[in-house]
């Protein structure tokens, strides 16, 4: 574990960030898929509707090799699933037999090859103008994103906003978007946000993050929120946002956090270095001048384990520096060494101390 003694802002830039900016201004670095372009191949629907075992590693392969596909194939699996069991939904096989019946009705001049090659044109094009209408429909309108402990996720908003879901954290929202003044998401743990500058920030639609009793209205920008039972705060990195507790509102400017103090009810803006909030992207955790007891229940939050302290007089014990992890063990051993502590690491619990 490295230490740190200075609580100086660090100025050096910030890999994720600047992998981040890349990203944003690279075209064609990797492909962009979409839930329609699995819901017009035929070995997803195959996948679907049929022996879903017969393509399970197909798809395993497809996912693991290509992870940008993963959020357009959640997409075309719960429309596929919403097709399947809704009653009413329009039967896409017979609505292209009426097409093609009406096309090849007798009322009209036979049709020559090039008309029937147009007519399966008009089959497709009514397929895809369909499956379109229906992702909009269907995905938009409620979704919830649940991490487990251990587990970093990265969600992707309808307006390209991207989400990095800490570990034991819930991303959610109401409504369609589309028709909404607001959108509105809430959170429930740890998320960085990433909220690209769109039309529909100039066309005066807010983006609203609910960490209650918070609220976070975004013009164009990236922050860390944390809304755990214990804490809850802000952290912006660049961009603007306005934290709203009742009546009141306030600004950031970057490099600054908005820390919520549950007995008093109020909140407190201070410069900070924003690395030591951010970085668990990473999966670097920075402690600075972190009490045991604050990080155990940092362990319990994020890796679901209880935390027992064999002598209580421990939780007292600071903790200065940086440790990854990925790895809980690794974690545990940085700890125990760097404050020369026992730390015991059991199936459903973590024992501090001899």
């Amino acid at each position: 574990m490295e230490t740190k003694n200075t609580q100086k802002v660090s100025t050096k830039p910030n890999p994720l960030r600047l992998i981040r900016k890349l990203k944003k201004n690279t075209m064609g670095a990797s492909p962009t898929y979409r839930a329609e372009d699995l819901l017009t191949d035929d070995r997803f629907l195959e996948w679907i509707h049929s022996n879903k075992q017969q393509h399970d590693k197909y798809w395993q392969d497809r996912l693991y090799d290509e992870p940008s596909l993963r959020t357009a194939f959640d997409q075309a699996t719960q429309i596929a699933q919403a097709l399947s069991v809704k009653k009413k939904v329009i039967n896409t096989s017979n609505a292209l037999a009426k097409l093609e019946a009406k096309i090849n009705s007798p009322t009209k001049p036979t049709p020559q090859p090039l008309q029937i090659k147009w007519s399966n044109y008009l089959k497709i094009a009514a397929t895809i103008v369909l499956l379109l209408s229906l992702s909009w429909s269907f995905w938009p309108q409620k979704q919830s994103f649940q991490t487990a402990f251990g587990e970093l996720q990265i969600v992707t908003l309808p307006d390209a906003t991207e989400v990095t879901l800490r570990a034991n954290s819930k991303l959610w929202w109401n409504g369609d978007w589309k028709k909404s003044k607001k959108r509105i998401v809430y959170l429930e743990g740890e998320a960085y946000f990433d909220v690209r500058p769109t039309k529909e920030l100039k066309n005066k639609r807010p983006f609203v993050v609910k960490a209650m009793p918070l609220e976070v209205e975004v013009l164009g920008t990236e922050f860390n929120i944390v809304n755990r039972p214990n804490r809850t705060n802000i952290v912006l990195v660049e961009g603007k946002v306005a934290v709203i507790t009742g009546d009141q509102q306030q600004q950031l400017k970057p490099q600054q956090q908005y820390a919520w103090n549950t007995t008093e009810k109020s909140g407190t803006i201070q410069t900070v270095n924003t690395e030591l909030f951010t970085d668990w992207q990473q999966h670097i955790w920075h402690f600075n001048n972190t009490s045991l007891a604050e990080v155990a229940l940092l362990l319990e939050q994020h890796f679901g384990k209880k935390v027992f302290f064999h002598n209580p007089l421990l939780k007292d014990q600071k903790l200065n520096g940086t440790a990854p992890s990925s790895s809980l063990e690794t974690l545990l051993n940085g700890i125990a060494s760097s404050l020369n502590i026992s730390i015991t690491n059991q199936s459903d619990r973590i024992i501090i101390g001899n």
